[in-house]
């Protein structure tokens, strides 16, 4: 898609009242942890029904989103401002919802306004999206999944007998 359908398709997007609708959907979850993971859930759900075709830059980071999203909302991640996480969760609104500027029935094109949505929001925010999967990576090895770890005393008890 050109530079110039993009803008079109994100400037629509933007001053839909689909987007107006997001914007709400996003300011009453963001302090409301289940009803954000619901809609994280959504955007799962659509990411693999929908998204997997779409170029692996905004597969990429589509689904960093959802797991910043979901590490805010188990409290785990904070270092991100309140206003991107807004920002963010009002793109995933607006993706997951299939009447915006342009409906998803529409093939070929109902894809088009939220993958221009999502780039320019992850253009945004590259900066937080960066500083997330740095501390993903940090956070995973530091902190290895307990399951993987061997259980020392039952090794060797086991051994004894």
């Amino acid at each position: 898609m050109s530079d110039k359908k993009q803008k079109r398709r994100l400037f629509a997007a933007l001053g839909s009242k689909a987007y107006d609708r997001a914007l709400a959907i996003a300011n009453a979850v963001v302090c409301a942890p289940m009803r954000l993971l619901n809609l994280i859930k959504k955007g799962q759900e659509k990411v693999l029904s929908r998204l997997q075709k779409a170029g692996s830059a905004v597969l990429a980071d589509t689904n960093a989103s959802l797991r910043l999203l979901q590490a805010y909302a188990e409290g785990s991640y904070r270092e991100v401002s309140t206003d991107n996480v807004v920002l963010l969760i009002a793109s995933v609104a607006y993706f997951v919802a299939p009447i915006d500027a342009i409906p998803d029935f529409f093939l070929g094109l109902g894809l088009t306004d939220d993958l221009a949505l999502l780039t320019w929001t992850f253009s945004k925010l590259r900066e937080e999206l960066e500083h997330f999967k740095s501390w993903e990576m940090r956070k995973n090895s530091i902190d290895p999944d307990p399951i993987a770890l061997p259980n020392s005393t039952t090794n060797s008890t086991t051994k004894g007998n």
